[in-house]
């Protein structure tokens, strides 16, 4: 026991521990859990002795109160403190200067602190804060903060802070994290403060009450890789926002706010580093416009849903969108048309949500080359003419096509689509019979073909989907 360098004992509802007092027999100990017990403050002083521990958490626990960091004293080497999901209302301790003094991580979050901690300015090693779930009194005192100079993680996610805070973060010169999820702020972002984070690599504002235009400021963000705006109420044209200038951007998330996006995604031309792009429940600009110039972005997943008007127009015949594209997302945009034949040349795409437009004519054959396809809806349109025999891709494994006017029999589609759990073709025109080859799809749990115009038995080889939850052959 005396070379022991790592002890695990949590989620054991372990009360106390006869002989704690002893475990500065374990000189070598560097990581110690304790999450998930029921250990009070008195465990405190017995795990002060542990001077060559490193990484200590006590998560979950009954600790309460006002605790004194004097307690660990004797631990000089600590780097990782996780004090998370407790009844702690304070901290004393942190401005002797000799305590923890090679502190990385603390992890305070969901405790009930009334207020910051303004000691934690001593702890000039730390790069990692958590306060999230925490009442800070409207306001959090950078005075007392702004000695984190390495500060590189700042977690304040449903916390209650004022938005004078954005204010004065910019003191913060190190942050490449900030996380201000769900914090009950509002208004207009100001146009200071928080924009002088240069070396900000992520920034989530999601969920509060923001409206207003986007800040010319926000263009400063040069490293910028993940930006969340998301469940707001932002407005204004991203053509003329400031996002058209942070071409480090990876992750752009601006969901639910009140944003124009030209369809044609122009803004986003130069952003190389671009992977992910969700807008939806935004507005996308009236007219489509043909796209004639090349994305240098490498898209995988793009979603622009519930965003249209009722006189959008057409989807247009020929766009420039990368072939890396895994997902793609147009629900919901009075979009019209037919449906595009490129998208048979995106050998990526695995998901494809379409549904709740007015597109209308055949399925594209070209569909049938989409191999990685897993999901597909495009449900709630006006597509007419057979199902593409050919369309027998093996990965599928959702296929929504309800409420068309897709006619004639099921052909040899899905034939060989041996990981199809989900096929809805209900409301449509097929008929002919049910094929027998529909027993040998042996994942297929949800089979829907009401509202169609089949005839003849019910194929008793339905009886060997073993996996069957769901059938509906009404009317």
């Amino acid at each position: 026991m005396n070379s022991l360098k790592e002890l695990d004992l949590s989620e054991n509802s372990i009360e106390d521990i006869k002989g704690f007092e002893r475990l500065s027999v374990l000189g070598k100990l560097e990581l110690l859990r304790l999450d998930w017990n029921s250990f009070n403050n008195n465990i405190l002083s017995s795990l002060g002795v542990l001077s060559s521990l490193k990484t200590l958490s006590l998560s979950t626990n009954h600790l309460i109160g006002s605790i004194d960091i004097g307690e660990f004293r004797n631990m000089n080497n600590l780097k990782e403190l996780d004090l998370s999901h407790n009844l702690i209302e304070d901290i004393k301790g942190f401005e002797r200067q000799y305590m923890l003094g090679k502190l990385e991580l603390l992890d305070l979050n969901y405790n009930s602190f009334n207020g910051i901690i303004p000691s934690l300015g001593f702890l000039s090693s730390l790069k990692t804060l958590n306060l999230q779930g925490i009442n800070l009194n409207g306001s959090i005192d950078i005075g007392g903060l702004d000695g984190l100079k390495h500060l590189q993680e700042l977690y304040l996610d449903y916390s209650s802070i004022d938005k004078i805070f954005l204010h004065n973060v910019g003191v913060m010169s190190s942050l490449r994290v900030l996380t201000l999820r769900n914090i009950s702020l509002n208004g207009s972002l100001p146009n200071q403060g928080w924009c002088e984070l240069s070396n900000l690599q992520e920034l989530d504002l999601s969920e509060n009450g923001f409206t207003g235009m986007l800040p010319s400021c926000l263009g400063d963000l040069t490293s910028i890789r993940i930006l969340d705006l998301s469940f707001n109420q932002f407005t204004g044209n991203l053509t003329l926002s400031p996002l058209s200038n942070l071409t480090t951007l990876e992750y752009l998330i601006l969901s639910y706010n009140h944003f124009e996006i030209p369809v044609t995604f122009i803004s986003f031309c130069n952003h190389s580093k671009l992977k992910v792009f969700l807008g939806d429940n935004n507005k996308l600009s009236d007219q489509i416009e043909f796209q004639t110039w090349i994305p240098k972005f490498q898209l995988k997943v793009f979603s622009l849903s519930n965003c249209g008007s009722s006189n959008l127009g057409k989807f247009p015949d020929s766009i420039s969108i990368p072939p890396s594209l895994e997902a793609l997302g147009i629900s919901n945009n009075h979009m019209s048309g037919k449906l595009p034949r490129w998208m048979g040349n995106m050998s990526n795409l695995m998901g494809i949500a379409m549904f709740s437009n007015h597109f209308e004519g055949p399925i594209p054959v070209e569909f049938c080359k989409l191999g990685n396809l897993e999901f597909l809806d495009l449900s709630e349109n006006n597509l007419s003419g057979f199902i593409p025999s050919c369309f027998n891709q093996l990965r599928v494994k959702h296929v929504h096509l309800n409420r068309n006017q897709l006619n004639g029999p099921m052909t040899r589609a899905f034939y060989n689509s041996s990981s199809l759990v989900t096929l809805d073709l209900s409301d449509n025109h097929l008929n002919g019979t049910i094929p027998r080859w529909i027993g040998s799809l042996p994942m297929l749990s949800i089979f829907l073909l009401k509202f169609n115009n089949f005839e003849g038995e019910v194929p008793v080889q339905l009886c060997q989907l073993k996996q069957l939850s769901i059938l509906d052959l009404s009317k």
